[in-house]
């Protein structure tokens, strides 16, 4: 993914890479095959869901947000699509650990109550609410991810923001 002729421009492992990359991939294929569940039943496939791709650029923007200030941000930069921010106090987490409870947190919404129709936009009630998170990894059009993590002990929390390309 990253090595000495293709730096990455973040300050932590390729495992923590690699393990946000597979964890989305997963989640994705979940939903592509018909086996993501969304309340009481299963979504339907996804047929045009592709398998995303680790991207350093997006990496970049995510690392820059989260590393532009001596204290770790507190919400999403742009709150907006295209961005899934994580914030916990449990800042002495391993990093990859951290990253799986991240993936928890903006799956869980959609396994307890699924978008609520047959074919979801990304509607104002979606950006604003619980869901927006899961819509982000379920994106059909997003092909590339990038993610940063940082540990702010003095603020005694960990964050992390990953973007897609759209």
């Amino acid at each position: 993914m990253c090595g000495a002729n293709n730096p990455c421009p973040g300050d932590f492992s390729d495992e923590f890479r690699s393990t946000a990359l597979d964890m989305h991939n997963y989640y994705r294929r979940l939903a592509a095959t018909g086996w993501a569940k969304t309340g009481d039943k299963y979504a339907k496939t996804a047929a045009k869901m592709v398998e995303l791709k680790y991207d350093k650029d997006l990496e970049k923007k995510a690392n820059d947000y989260v590393t532009a200030g001596a204290n770790c941000p507190t919400a999403a930069e742009s709150g907006a699509a295209g961005e899934n921010f994580f914030k916990t106090q449990m800042f002495d987490t391993p990093h990859v650990e951290a990253f799986k409870e991240a993936m928890k947190y903006w799956w869980t919404p959609l396994e307890k109550s699924g978008f609520g129709m047959n074919e979801p936009t990304y509607t104002d009630a979606i950006e604003n609410g619980d869901l927006k998170y899961a819509a982000n990894i379920l994106h059909d059009e997003n092909t590339k991810v990038g993610c940063a993590v940082k540990t702010c002990a003095p603020q005694g929390i960990l964050v992390i923001d990953c973007r897609y390309d759209r």
